[in-house]
C-alpha cells in the first residue's frame, strides 16, 4: 500500500514537471518568436537604409557613416532643414540621426536626433553620449536626451556645433564640396 501511494505521488508530481516544462517551453518559445519577428524588422529597416544608400550589403548601418547635405544653398535659401538617413550607435543600440538646420542668417546648426528604435526598452535612459564626428575637423561631442515616446517625433540631444556662415564660406573648399555638406560620424559612445 505504502509503494502504491508513493508510486501514485510520483506519477502526480512527473505530471506536474511536465505541464510545468510545457508552459516553459511555450513561454520561451513565444519569447524566441517575438525576438525573431524583431530582428526581421530590424534587417528590413536596415535593407531599407542600405538601399537608399546604395550599398549591396546587410551590415547594420553603424559608424563609421558618411552623409551628404546635397545643394547646401538650396537649403540655405528656402531655410529647410536636412536630415541624415537615421543609424543606431551600435548593434543592440539607440537609433538616432544628424539634423542640419539653416536658418538662413549667420549659422549652420548640427544637431544629434533620437529616434525611436528596435531596443529602446533593453537600453538605459536617459542616454548620455559622445558622437565624434568629422567636418571638416575631428571633434568629439557631448549630448543626452530621453527616450522618444513615439516613431513621429524627434527627440533633440544638444546642439553639436555652429559653423557661421562667414567661416563657412571664407573655407569653401574645406567645407563645400560641389555645393554639399559632408558629415562623417565615426563613432558614438553610450
Amino acid at each position: 500500500m505504502q509503494e502504491d501511494k508513493i508510486k501514485q505521488q510520483a506519477d502526480q508530481m512527473l505530471k506536474q514537471r511536465d505541464l510545468i516544462t510545457k508552459q516553459q517551453g511555450d513561454q520561451q518559445g513565444a519569447e524566441i518568436k517575438q525576438q525573431g519577428d524583431r530582428m526581421k524588422r530590424i534587417i528590413e529597416e536596415n535593407r531599407m537604409l542600405l538601399k537608399v544608400l546604395g550599398r549591396n550589403d546587410d551590415r547594420l548601418v553603424v559608424p563609421p557613416l558618411e552623409f551628404i547635405m546635397e545643394e547646401f544653398e538650396k537649403h540655405r535659401i528656402n531655410k529647410k532643414h536636412w536630415y541624415s538617413l537615421p543609424f543606431y550607435s551600435h548593434l543592440g543600440g539607440y537609433k538616432m540621426r544628424l539634423k542640419v538646420e539653416v536658418n538662413g542668417y549667420s549659422n549652420v546648426c548640427v544637431y544629434v536626433c533620437l529616434m525611436k528604435g528596435e531596443f529602446d526598452d533593453e537600453l538605459s535612459w536617459p542616454l548620455n553620449g559622445t558622437i565624434t564626428i568629422q567636418h571638416p575637423r575631428k571633434r568629439t561631442f557631448g549630448f543626452s536626451g530621453n527616450k522618444p515616446k513615439d516613431k513621429s517625433k524627434d527627440v533633440i540631444g544638444y546642439d553639436l556645433f555652429y559653423i557661421s556662415y562667414a567661416e563657412l564660406y571664407k573655407e569653401r573648399e574645406k567645407f563645400l564640396i560641389n555645393g554639399s555638406l559632408t558629415f562623417h560620424v565615426s563613432e558614438v559612445r553610450t
